[in-house]
Order: C-alpha cells, then structure tokens, then sequence
C-alpha cells in the first residue's frame, strides 16, 4: 500500500515539473552557439535574454506590445510548443551565393491576456515573429 501511494505521489510530482518546463523557452541554434530564454515573470511579462557561447548578447529584456489591447503585463502562458529544426532554402540573386539554405530551431509560445485576447510568438533562429489574435 505504501509502495502505491508513493508511486502515486511520484506520478503526481512529475507531472508537475512537466507542466513546470513547459512555460518557458530554452531555444538553442543548431550549432549550440546561441541561446534565447523567454518565460513570465512575477507581474506576468515575457522576459527574454540571449546568449552567445554563454555570454549575454541581449540582457534580460521585457518584451510586450500596447495598443488598442495591451500584451506588456498580466499575461497568462496559454501553452508553448516544443523546439523543432527547420530547413528553409530561398534564393538572393543579388549574392554571390544565389540559392541558400537556412537552418535553425523553431518554437512558439501562445499568451492570453486579462482580456482573453491571444498572442503568438514565434522563436525562429533569433527571429521573432508577433501574432495577435482576437478573442
């Protein structure tokens, strides 16, 4: 019996840090060079930083937009994608190179406002790409 409520405890303790990791982004390059981070702090912003061999190239920065709807603070987590390696080629004629490939990790991370409004950010190389939703 307390073999099952252990295993039980354990399950639900797991469980949890799942859902623990899962609220933020670690997103590493292919070559393991560049890093961003982006989570929520306390006032429910998203707070990034990016790093480069494990030096700060960005510090520690809000990131928000303000409008008509406002995505700055009181933000909830609505769920973030897992990191997946993207190939893209596109062609420059204008380089010397005139087809290219480009290669990097790709995650989003959907945000919900008091207002029920949604936002996408979507972490591609160190690209970031804003996507507002309505209701």
């Amino acid at each position: 019996m307390r073999k099952q409520i252990l295993s039980f405890f354990l399950l639900v303790l797991a469980v949890f840090s799942i859902q623990a990791v899962s609220k933020k982004i670690n997103l590493k390059s292919p070559d393991g060079r560049l890093c961003i981070k982006a989570e929520l702090n306390e006032k429910g912003t998203v707070v990034y930083e990016v790093k480069k061999d494990g030096s700060p190239v960005i510090l520690a920065s809000q990131m928000g937009i303000k409008g008509e709807v406002d995505f700055t603070s009181g933000l909830k987590i609505v769920s973030v994608s897992k990191p997946k390696l993207q190939t893209e080629t596109y062609s420059s004629p204008a380089e010397k190179r005139a087809n290219r490939i480009f290669t990097a990790n790709f995650a989003k991370m959907q945000l919900q406002n008091s207002t029920n409004n949604k936002l996408t950010v979507e972490f591609k190389g160190l690209f970031l790409f804003l996507r507002c939703y309505e209701k």
